[in-house]
């Protein structure tokens, strides 16, 4: 018994999170049925500088909790290519020690969502790999698409504290970035 078409409805967002030292760009916030279909996520696709892809749970109608932290698309595939057939979501679980059993779940239901995994037509139970090339050829397209680029702004130059005019409210020039929209 197979499932029907999942339904994901878009939403667009520009927003910039910082991930253990990398900079991660939201291109993409989408809702879709958990797995059991008793909540709705929201999910988020990000990329970042060296045009890695993201994906981390951001919302849950449900009460269930959930990992928010971005998990690399890579690290998925590589976890995942070890199966040899199908497999059962919790397998996602081993990217998530320590953290809310929810999050593999989620995570799976957001991947289906995207097509990057797809449910096993002989048993709806497990999962198998979908068409990840083409999730990730969407997915990439989604950063040209809306002509974003990252640019590092440029911040003034200070000068350098003397006794005179060295000020102790005063705080720290911080480096932007910039992501122009179209």
């Amino acid at each position: 018994m197979s499932r029907g078409k999942r339904k994901t409805t878009v939403i667009t967002e520009s927003v910039i999170t910082v991930n253990l030292n990398n900079v991660v760009t939201v291109i993409k916030t989408a809702q879709c049925p958990s797995s059991s279909g008793r909540s709705e996520l929201t999910y988020q696709l990000g990329i970042d500088e060296e045009q890695g892809l993201y994906i981390k749970i951001r919302g849950n109608s449900g009460n269930g909790y959930y990992n928010e932290e971005w998990t690399a698309i890579q690290r998925i595939r590589d976890k995942l290519s070890g199966f040899i057939g199908h497999f059962p979501s919790y397998s996602l679980q081993a990217l998530f020690q320590g953290k809310s059993i929810n999050t593999p779940y989620f995570l799976a239901a957001a991947l289906l969502a995207e097509g990057f995994l797809i449910t096993d037509p002989d048993n709806n139970r497990y999962l198998l790999l979908g068409d990840v090339e083409g999730f990730m050829d969407r997915t990439r397209s989604l950063v040209t698409d809306q002509s974003m680029t990252i640019k590092e702004a440029s911040t003034p130059k200070r000068k350098r504290p003397t006794l005179s005019n060295q000020r102790h409210d005063e705080p720290e020039p911080q480096q932007a970035l910039l992501i122009p929209m179209g």
